[in-house]
């Protein structure tokens, strides 16, 4: 249970006018450790979240922060994704293409009502498994990154139309791939092996019009 104080000071940062925003973001200076518990994250990663957002002109404060549906953040040489993003559970559509990013959080487990999530063209190196806690996911596009292997979690993601594993290091796929129902478009062209049993199984298990390595066709 919340102090009065705390509660707030909540109010504020749910404000849609700037003065009102900013005055939260200095009364939370005295409830810090209220504020990780509640929102998962640091007060600075939250300032410096906004910060960025604000420069690059897609934060105008008539919308509280915590509502947000959408980000894009690309092309901006972002090598660490901001941990206030994994906050945001509101999240429906998320893009961090064409960055610098090495590695994504555990915390994207967080973003259970995220739909599109763009990761393409950065330098990730492998997916953490808590990608499978997305079930809303329907696109996701990891292409030209530096992947090695793709988690069993990938499985779980019962709802994804579009995959896009296109453009890595990806030396064999999980056979749990099997298990998306909903898939309509794989791409796995220009990876290091991708094993033709596995393709034959993802052609069985799903309707996928789909791009393998360098076929255009998953064979029957």
């Amino acid at each position: 249970m919340h102090s009065t104080e705390f509660e707030n000071l909540l109010s504020l940062l749910e404000s849609t006018t700037e003065d009102s925003f900013r005055l939260g973001l200095i009364l939370a200076q005295n409830y810090q450790e209220e504020f990780k518990n509640y929102f998962g994250c640091q007060l600075k990663d939250l300032e410096k979240l906004i910060n960025i957002l604000v420069k690059e002109d897609k934060y105008h404060f008539e919308t509280p922060l915590t509502s947000f549906e959408k980000i894009g953040l690309v092309g901006m040489k972002i090598k660490i994704v901001p941990k206030a993003i994994y906050m945001l559970k509101r999240l429906k559509d998320l893009r961090l293409s064409y960055n610098q990013i090495t590695s994504i959080s555990t915390k994207i487990g967080n973003l259970k009502n995220v739909e599109t999530l763009d990761l393409c063209h950065n330098h990730l190196e492998k997916i953490p498994s808590q990608i499978g806690k997305l079930k809303n996911l329907k696109y996701l596009y990891l292409d030209h990154n530096n992947i090695e292997k793709i988690p069993p979690e990938i499985g779980k993601l019962e709802n994804i139309k579009h995959l896009d594993l296109s453009c890595n290091q990806i030396k064999y796929l999980p056979e749990e791939i099997c298990n998306l129902k909903n898939l309509t478009l794989l791409y796995l062209q220009k990876n290091r092996y991708c094993p033709k049993f596995v393709a034959k199984k993802v052609y069985r298990c799903t309707d996928v019009a789909c791009k393998v390595c360098t076929v255009a066709n998953v064979p029957k």
